[in-house]
């Protein structure tokens, strides 16, 4: 049996492009307003995550996700690396989200495949008074994550 496809994947707009070495970098991309969202995503990546200097770019996409449980992120995120396919060290992106609207909710974090199936990604930390959340990834991906009840 096939698997159902959960999103599908749409218009993307690029929100900032910027340069990675192996020093490292932070890179952070805003949401056009309204930011539903919260202020955007913040791409850390540490020293020794790349060998070369790499153009980073982040962008958002208009797809549409469907979960069986949980509630989607209304954002998407792609994070894409020229010419890389993985990262020596995890990067870490920080998302933000509204903390008095999920306070009694798990962020859960995905990456989306190339046919729209979700596989999930790890979980840092989460700061529900700061409305701040910390995920790792060793690729470069099409992330979002859902609001799931604790």
């Amino acid at each position: 049996m096939a698997k159902p496809v959960i999103y599908q994947s749409g218009p993307e707009t690029v929100l900032v492009t910027g340069r990675a070495g192996p020093a490292g970098t932070v890179i952070q991309a805003r949401l056009p307003l309204p930011a539903t969202a919260g202020e955007g995503l913040v791409l850390t990546v540490p020293s020794g995550s790349l060998a070369r200097e790499t153009r980073i770019t982040l962008s958002v996409n208009a797809g549409t996700l469907s979960l069986r449980s949980g509630v989607a992120a209304e954002t998407v995120f792609r994070i894409a690396a020229e010419g890389v396919s993985s990262f020596e060290k995890p990067v870490l992106l920080k998302v933000y989200y509204d903390a008095v609207r999920w306070k009694n909710h798990i962020l859960v974090g995905y990456a989306i495949g190339p046919e729209g199936e979700l596989s999930p990604v790890d979980l840092g930390t989460q700061d529900h008074r700061k409305g701040e959340a910390l995920f790792y990834t060793r690729v470069p991906l099409l992330f979002t994550w859902a609001y799931v009840k604790a």
